[in-house]
């Protein structure tokens, strides 16, 4: 477990060896157990997809997810995919911005592990409590390997020191130069609308946001 509700799953095999994939992308999974066979679901893959092996990270949220962090080291999945387009080619050489909310780290931290020290990258982290921070040490690593850093706002809004943590202001006074960095989203939608329109506000042109819905 990563924490309380959250588990990685590793899925290796020969079959994974000639699926192509990059950093940022989700994968249908389908494990092959009684009563789940028939469903997949999508799933970030939360490391860089590697010749024979894919990381996910899975949060339970009630819904089928449950069966899913149950399962059995061995249990037998397919695999679909990978899907999406949000990858570090998004990013076009500029310093990079990530917000992120609940395990939406799953796709930052294998996008992580694609760029340079050029990149710079800020993670701006949101949660709602600490014990919902996942990756935590693993994400600070990998910005301050790239010349980064990694920013957290945690708990309830009401009890924030700040009403509107993602204002103009409160961005550009954590990020000064948040203009100039491409942004990758990824998290629930409240908190992708309040971080877009923040952006925008501060500076940060439309077509340098990009998101892509969080699966888990």
């Amino acid at each position: 477990h990563v924490n309380h509700d959250t588990v990685d799953i590793v899925v290796t095999g020969r079959g994974l060896r000639a699926r192509e994939g990059d950093a940022g992308q989700f994968c249908f999974v389908r494990p092959l157990a009684s009563g789940l066979w028939w469903q997949s679901h999508p799933f970030s893959m939360s490391a860089a997809p590697t010749v024979g092996r894919i990381r996910f990270t899975v949060k339970d949220r009630g819904d089928a997810t449950r069966s899913i962090t149950a399962l059995k080291p061995g249990t037998r999945v397919m695999v679909e995919g990978p899907f999406g387009v949000v990858t570090p080619d998004v990013l076009d050489g500029a310093k990079a911005l990530f917000v992120v909310g609940g395990v939406g780290v799953a796709p930052v931290l294998a996008m992580l592990e694609r760029l340079g020290p050029d990149h710079e990258p800020v993670v701006l982290y949101r949660a709602h409590s600490e014990k919902d921070l996942v990756h935590l040490d693993d994400l600070r690593a990998a910005a301050e390997r790239l010349g980064g850093r990694l920013l957290t706002l945690v708990g309830p809004t009401a009890k924030l020191a700040v009403s509107d943590p993602f204002s103009a202001r409160v961005l550009t006074a954590a990020i000064p130069d948040v203009a100039d960095r491409a942004v990758v989203m990824c998290g629930p939608d409240r908190l992708l609308h309040a971080a877009r329109a923040g952006l925008r506000a501060a500076g940060v042109p439309k077509s340098r946001i990009h998101s892509e819905h969080s699966w888990w």
